[in-house]
């Protein structure tokens, strides 16, 4: 078996009016061992100008007809093909995605030696001609279908039609309206038409069979003298055209080949691989010209290589098999257009193609290092969450971890400089971007600034002397329960969104039942303590640096009270607070 299946081929030659090329066939091929999906085409000329390049672009289909990744803009270069000759069938086109199962052709451009070109006047598909049927449907009599032969040509073997801006001739050649005389065969195209009238052929039949009676005649009163004759120039000439028939015989089984053979390895020292290709192929199995072959290919293929024409190349490679080390070529050039997808900032696609190429030289670490380069730009491009995501994934590679700590800090960063300029809101909305992050914790002085006045405007004016603690008192409408409090920070808003972001930093670390020998419950005055008794059950404490908050629920798990300090500030400095107390007492 081979290495390529055929998956789909077209139903004929395709063509678009005017153009000066004809797709003659073209199949998708699937290479077995890898998977990989290729498009073969091969093209006529119907230019009387030298062609020179071809631009194709080609839509591919799923098993459902639904439209795949195709490819725009494939070209054929460096080509050098005259009217009648046929090319393309020795390239191939990768499709980029390997559940195509059928496709399309739309020939965009045809470019000329002389500098001008064609241009599709449309991208649309190009449509199959008619098949062109054998010259027996059009002539049903055997005698008059020889007739057509010898007053045409002997060539003909088809029944020749119009269609489009093209003409059929009998021979098979496809040509343009333009031209009066097939290329092919020579004959006149007035000639290939007006030859199937069947009366003309029935007379052109008579007069052969009477011409050829007529003939035999001439003949047979000629043949004796023309046999004694023969005969006695046979005797004489008979060991002159021995001699010449062994000469004709040693050219054509010896020198001839020998010298053709030569040629083709002087293509080949010079790296014309086209030339010698086309030589040594010609030569069949003389010597090693089978071998001269493969090795010309191979020889074009790392030329591609070379030149960058990676994708050509490894098509070539797979083409040659297991020819000397074409399998290890192909892995070099998946290897190759993965490091140009890299370079292109294609990391997803870089990413898979270093992958496939599984333990090819360091494809696994170029793979990692795609991902890399991804999660860099997006952090460059400020998308924390994703250059997060990404460099996680990543583990310990490179300083993936360090680079995951160092946005978290810079996220903290923003969240605390925006908290010292008193831009809580703002503060708030970068803080939800840390999804869940814990950072570092802030210092109390992070949150009251020596210049920010008194937060007391905030709490209830419940604060004893030098303490520095403050007390905000629910209100029986106020928050309902500790899952809104706790599990949702955002619902710690009050009126202060300092404590909001406060709350979202800490840890629970306390709970209990309300504590009336010790902690804040001594230091409030007796009215406060009644109503703490009254109003408060139990309580949760968060801490977050120096700070504590004390979260006082009623019996029924509602927030009741709210409780916060700090060993160095408070509302302002410490100075100020025992200021206002001096001036409290006084």
């Amino acid at each position: 078996m081979g290495r390529y299946s055929t998956l789909y081929r077209l139903p004929g030659s395709l063509y678009e009016d005017g153009s000066p090329l004809l797709v003659s066939a073209g199949a998708l091929l699937k290479d077995d061992q890898i998977g990989r999906v290729l498009v073969q085409l091969k093209f006529r000329s119907l230019s009387n100008k030298e062609i020179k390049a071809v631009i194709v672009s080609v839509t591919a289909y799923d098993v459902s007809g639904d439209v795949v990744d195709g490819v725009e803009g494939f070209q054929y270069l460096d080509l050098n093909v005259r009217r009648g000759e046929e090319f393309g069938d020795r390239r191939a086109i990768p499709m980029p995605n390997p559940v195509a199962r059928s496709f399309d052709v739309c020939v965009d451009s045809v470019l000329f030696s002389d500098g001008t070109a064609w241009n599709a006047s449309s991208t649309a598909p190009w449509k199959a001609l008619p098949h062109i049927l054998p010259l027996s449907e059009a002539i049903e009599s055997p005698e008059l279908l020889k007739q057509y032969v010898r007053d045409t040509s002997e060539k003909s073997r088809f029944a020749p039609f119009e269609t489009a801006d093209l003409w059929y001739c009998a021979c098979g050649s496809i040509n343009k309206n333009s031209e009066e005389d097939c290329p092919c065969c020579g004959v006149e195209r007035e000639l290939i038409f007006e030859a199937l009238d069947e009366k003309q052929l029935e007379n052109n039949f008579k007069k052969w069979m009477a011409q050829q009676e007529m003939d035999y005649s001439a003949e047979q009163v000629h043949s004796k003298k023309k046999k004694s004759t023969f005969m006695k120039v046979l005797l004489i000439l008979l060991p002159i055209l021995i001699i010449i028939a062994a000469g004709i015989f040693a050219a054509t089984q010896y020198l001839l080949p020998m010298m053709a053979y030569k040629r083709a390895d002087e293509k080949l020292a010079l790296h014309d691989f086209d030339g010698a290709i086309a030589d040594f192929t010609a030569l069949g199995d003389y010597q090693d010209s089978a071998d001269k072959v493969l090795q010309a290919r191979y020889g074009a293929a790392l030329e591609m290589l070379e030149k960058g024409s990676f994708e050509q190349a490894r098509v070539e490679f797979i083409l040659l098999g297991d020819y000397q080390d074409s399998a290890d070529k192909v892995n070099e050039c998946d290897y190759v257009a993965a490091e140009k997808l890299l370079s292109a900032h294609e990391y997803d696609a870089a990413k898979e193609a270093f992958l496939a190429l599984g333990d090819y030289r360091d494809s696994a670490d170029r793979a990692l290092e795609a991902q890399y380069e991804k999660a860099s730009s997006f952090a460059e491009a400020g998308d924390d969450d994703a250059a997060i995501e990404l460099f996680t994934e990543l583990g310990s590679y490179a300083d993936s971890e360090a680079r995951v700590s160092e946005i978290r800090q810079a996220q903290v960063d923003r969240v605390n400089r925006l908290i010292r300029q008193n831009k809580f809101e703002e503060a708030w909305a970068e803080y939800e971007k840390l999804n869940n992050y814990s950072p570092e914790p802030l210092s109390a002085a992070d949150f009251v600034l020596a210049d920010d006045g008194d937060m007391c405007e905030y709490l209830d004016e419940n604060t004893t002397g030098d303490k520095n603690f403050g007390v905000y008192r629910y209100l029986a409408n106020g928050y309902e329960s500790r899952k809104d409090i706790v599990v949702t920070a955002r619902e710690v808003r009050l009126t202060d969104d300092r404590l909001a972001v406060l709350m979202a930093y800490g840890q629970p670390d306390e709970e209990g039942v309300l504590i009336t020998d010790g902690g804040f419950y001594t230091q409030l005055d007796e009215e406060s303590q009644a109503a703490m008794l009254e109003e408060c059950d139990h309580y949760i404490r968060y801490s977050y640096n120096n700070y504590r908050m004390y979260f006082y629920f009623d019996a029924e798990d509602k927030l009741t009270w709210l409780i916060f300090s700090n060993e160095d500030y408070f509302c302002s400095t410490p100075d100020a607070v025992g200021e206002a107390a001096e001036e409290a007492a006084e």
